[in-house]
């Protein structure tokens, strides 16, 4: 195995751990649906952290696979991205609760913590790909100028008519944006 290889373990450990701490809130939002007052916005909140693993998988396989070398300063920001697309994951879904539960009123409790995350990941995922290929391109502005404020947005209102657009819209700018990533090789 070469360093690469190693550090897509290291990638797909992290993700994993993302993708089923998703999945065990869902099991768990479904088994004991009877006690959950649904809304939409919980279910717009994984889907962007499912989509955000995804992309961050996605792009370490593309960065790592062939890499026969790194050091220890070169590999830092890739794991604090890492580590905030695992706390954004954590964030979208309750783990557990008593009695019964309304979804809206627990994305409202946690909101903030959700948006601030996607927009910490959204600046330090930028900011390690422009120090790729420094002085930064105009895409890596655009990118921090489209994150921040779909994150701040959704920090100063309560609005659910807001919260529901701003995901979506979100959702659809983060796929537009990537809907034609290929690896070759």
């Amino acid at each position: 195995m070469h360093v690469g290889e190693y550090l897509l373990a290291l990638v797909g450990i992290v993700l994993g751990l993302a993708l089923a701490d998703l999945g065990i809130s869902t099991h768990r939002l479904i088994r004991r649906r009877a006690d959950v007052k649904f809304d939409v916005m919980p279910i717009l909140t994984a889907a962007i952290a499912a989509y955000l693993v995804f992309l961050n998988f996605w792009g370490d396989f593309a960065r790592f696979r062939n890499l026969t070398e790194a050091s220890l300063w070169s590999t830092l920001p890739n794991l604090l991205v890492l580590f905030l697309s695992f706390l954004i994951a954590a964030a979208a879904l309750p783990d557990e609760w008593e009695g019964k539960l309304d979804l809206w009123e627990f994305y409202l409790h946690t909101r903030v913590q959700f948006w601030l995350l996607v927009g910490a990941a959204g600046v330090a995922a930028t900011l390690y790909e422009a120090a790729g290929h420094w002085p930064p391109r105009t895409d890596d502005y655009v990118s921090i100028g489209l994150t921040l404020p779909f994150a701040i947005i959704p920090c100063i209102t309560k609005r659910h008519w807001i919260h529901v657009l701003v995901a979506v819209l979100f959702l659809i700018v983060i796929i537009a944006m990537t809907y034609d990533y290929v690896i070759r090789g």
